[in-house]
């Protein structure tokens, strides 16, 4: 496009001397703006006919432009500012949707990959009933790979699949349990049980399940009568790979070295760069938006993101070495075109690692501190040595910070780190988990061995005083450590997750300054469960009001005037308060995480369901007042139960609410087991007209995976990402992509902790829909509400 510009225009860099070194001149600005959206539309109309005219009528009146005519130069400035901003912010969204559907469907094929080993390693050579080819074909091999998908090789759901299969082996032709042990059922009732739950989790008809289950209990029936007929079980001949997963090789037609020469070029191609495909209707530009973690899948879009081309490392090598395919050198100059490319490198970074660090400590983050705990669980090589799982909390942190302010409080944490990096360099994982938490997870010998370490750093960190000018015998810190030791057969994540929170509760309960070390038999701990458990003891908790429900309202900000508090909210957020037998308010974090340890959380759900049922109910003019539609939390062990919607269904008849006065919340945090049964309850509750939150987005591993695969009509931005909006550019970066994200699979968006004007402005230009937090009101009692109205 550049050369369209007349002469006289770009002879104006020359007569006005430092023209070009002035980032503000209309003409370097044009130059730039010119350049940004012929790399955005190098395909011309074939990408985008309507914006492709849009750019060359605005080209027109750039070459018809007099040089010296200022206003009419910054008009255009203006109008292709505008043009390219919709479609960077196009090409941004779109490619963030293909990323996310590349690392899905490469996730899919290592797991069907995954399991093609694991059975031909274990399967190999082994005669082998037609009965287990049958079901292999019919589709358990598919119900393994999604077990696989799920939670791994060696999680639950794989091993009660793989385990009904090897089952059926060892019944039918025998096997060599010695290398792979079976893990026995309960006699042939019980496998025909499981066989026919997999059956139906394959989604075969009922009719095909009795058929596959009936012709099973035959085979077993000939094989305890020994009538198996000879020659019947066959050596299992070994899985051959899909075609899209076979490995690559060199052409039969290449040399090896011209082979590897084109390798390199296409691995040494960064994210975001430009290649030019020869097809049938003449060039095509394309841009490079991911690569597999080894580099044999790439994904490649349009520059615009409009239509994904999947191809394998081989494929692009070919058409290289047939020159149908030319890499554009020509380095980006634009500064939206550098910033696409960072973005999107960082966007496949946090996806894949998730690891950014605390901006306060520099350590880990809590979500980075679970995916190491989940490596090290599912690395065998890793278990060889018991590890140490731990959380040390400062006592009163409440107090530091009330009496020091956050400037010095801050100063504290950051000495904390770097006193705990210093003891534990060789820790595989310090992170720091908010609130005057810090998680441990370190190699260690036994218990004894873990309460020295627990003690050593409780005293370390007792050292540290409160303020630097404390003299000798003030007042220092103390702390509540709670240990998990990981030793033995290996448990889900949660359970060392929950046992190390109670270890530390335990701690801090006892008068915090001490060591606690998880175990099922010590009585403090047993004294801590017994406790927790009459915290959840839901029906006494209703009746003395130990229960109490708060709101917060969710404004539209579109609609929103904060010179108006009495407006009616679009929906509110309903809040769970807790309080002991005192009355005093519980910690509601600790009260959770004791909740969901004990599995109480649908009992202490369906209470606050019901509660809040109830009071709509009685108080119609409420809900047409400050309340609005309501938003219920509800946990991840709940949103799984098998009879959830039906309850839920029969409550609003019982109370008259009409489904879509409802809505549900379900945290990106959230422990969901089931995710299939998590999907097809939401969806049945969207059904039934209630509307479904994604809350905390962004705050946890499954951000893109729950938005893609769970039916929410709102994502609820996380509030870390919020607060410090105005200052954090960083922050600023990430809502925005989530907000472009949201909107591009059609949710609308929500930010919570809006805590002033100026945070509303913000997110008033970026395009968030909804708005929650103090700048808009507090949270308020709905029993206290009710009374003054």
């Amino acid at each position: 496009m550049l050369e369209r510009i007349p002469a006289h225009l770009l002879s104006m860099a020359v007569t006005y001397p430092g023209a070009l070194l002035d980032d503000q001149h209309p003409l370097v600005r044009l130059l730039d703006r010119v350049d940004r959206l012929a790399r955005l539309l190098p395909n011309g109309a074939r990408d985008d006919a309507e914006h492709q005219q849009a750019f060359e009528r605005l080209i027109e009146r750039l070459v018809a432009a007099e040089a010296d005519d200022l206003s009419t130069l910054d008009a255009l400035d203006a109008q292709m500012d505008d043009l390219n901003g919709r479609l960077d912010r196009q090409s941004r969204s779109n490619r963030a949707h293909w990323v996310s559907v590349c690392e899905i469907r490469e996730r899919h094929r290592q797991a069907r990959e995954a399991v093609r080993l694991r059975i031909n390693g274990i399967l190999a050579d082994r005669p082998i009933h037609p009965v287990l080819i049958e079901l292999l074909e019919r589709g358990w091999r598919t119900l393994l790979e999604t077990a696989c998908l799920a939670g791994g090789l060696d999680g639950p759901r794989w091993r009660r699949h793989w385990r009904t299969l090897w089952q059926l082996h060892l019944e039918t032709c025998g096997g060599s349990p010695e290398t792979e042990p079976s893990i026995a059922v309960d006699g042939q009732r019980v496998l025909l049980e499981e066989l026919l739950d997999g059956l139906g989790a394959m989604g075969l008809t009922p009719e095909e399940c009795s058929e596959l289950t009936d012709r099973a209990r035959q085979v077993l029936e000939q094989a305890q009568a020994g009538q198996i007929e000879p020659g019947l079980c066959r050596p299992f001949t070994p899985l051959a790979p899909a075609p899209d997963d076979a490995p690559d090789s060199v052409a039969g037609n290449v040399a090896e070295a011209d082979w590897n020469a084109a390798g390199n070029r296409i691995d040494a191609l960064p994210l975001g760069a430009l290649v030019w495909s020869h097809e049938r209707e003449g060039p095509v530009a394309l841009r490079l938006i991911w690569r597999s973690q080894d580099g044999s899948r790439l994904g490649l879009t349009d520059p615009l993101g409009k239509r994904l081309i999947s191809l394998r490392r081989s494929r692009l090598i070919k058409k290289l070495l047939r020159e149908q395919l030319v890499i554009d050198m020509t380095a980006p100059e634009g500064s939206v075109q550098r910033a696409a490319t960072i973005a999107l490198e960082r966007m496949q970074s946090k996806i894949r690692e998730h690891d950014l660090p605390d901006p306060l400590t520099g350590l880990a983050n809590q979500h980075r501190l679970r995916g190491t705990l989940v490596e090290l669980l599912a690395d065998p090589s890793a278990r060889d040595r018991p590890h140490v799982l731990g959380f040390l909390e400062l006592d009163r942190f409440d107090l530091m910070t009330s009496q020091y302010g956050f400037t010095r409080s801050e100063q504290i944490l950051k000495a904390v780190a770097e006193l705990l990096l210093a003891q534990l360099p060789e820790a595989r994982c310090l992170a720091y988990l908010g609130a005057g938490r810090f998680g441990v997870l370190t190699a260690i010998g036994d218990d004894d061995e873990a309460l020295a370490l627990g003690e050593r750093l409780r005293t370390a960190l007792g050292a540290l005083p409160f303020a630097p000018e404390a003299k000798p015998g003030a007042r220092r810190f103390s702390w509540s450590l709670g240990l998990s030791l990981l030793d033995g057969p290996p448990a889900m994540p949660e359970h060392y997750l929950s046992a190390v929170n109670l270890a530390c509760l335990t701690a801090r309960r006892q008068g915090g300054d001490r060591v606690v070390l998880f175990r099922d038999e010590d009585p403090l701990i047993l004294k801590q469960l017994e406790q927790l458990h009459a915290w959840v003891q839901a029906e006494d908790a209703i009746r003395s009001e130990r229960i109490r429900l708060r709101f917060q309202p969710i404004a539209p900000l579109a609609e929103l005037d904060l010179e108006r508090p009495d407006q009616g909210a679009h929906h509110s957020e309903i809040l769970l308060s807790v309080y002991d037998e005192n009355h005093q308010p519980l910690h509601l974090g600790d009260f959770i995480a004791a909740a969901e340890a004990l599995n109480m959380m649908p009992t202490l759900d369906h209470q606050v369901i019901e509660t809040t049922l109830r009071r709509l109910h009685e108080h119609p003019e409420f809900v047409e007042g400050p309340l609005g539609s309501v938003a219920i939390n509800v946990s991840g062990q709940t949103i799984g139960e098998a009879d959830f919607v039906t309850w839920v269904g029969r409550r609003l008849e019982h109370w008259a609410i009409p489904a879509q006065r409802v809505g549900f919340e379900v945290t990106e945090t959230a422990a969901i087991v089931d995710i299939e049964r998590a999907a097809a309850n939401l969806a049945q509750l969207k059904a039934l007209g209630c509307s479904l939150y994604l809350d905390d987005f962004g705050s946890g591993l499954s951000s893109y995976g729950y938005l893609k695969r769970l039916p929410f009509d709102y994502v609820k931005i996380d509030g870390s990402f919020i607060k410090d909006i105005i200052n954090n550019p960083h922050d600023q970066a990430i809502v925005r992509s989530f907000n472009e994200i949201a909107h591009f699979m059609g949710k609308q968006t929500v930010a919570e902790f809006v805590e002033n004007a100026g945070i509303i402005a913000l997110l008033r230009e970026i395009g968030i829909d909804h708005v929650q937090g103090y700048a808009i009101a507090r949270p308020d009692f709905i029993d206290e509400v009710v009374t003054r109205h």
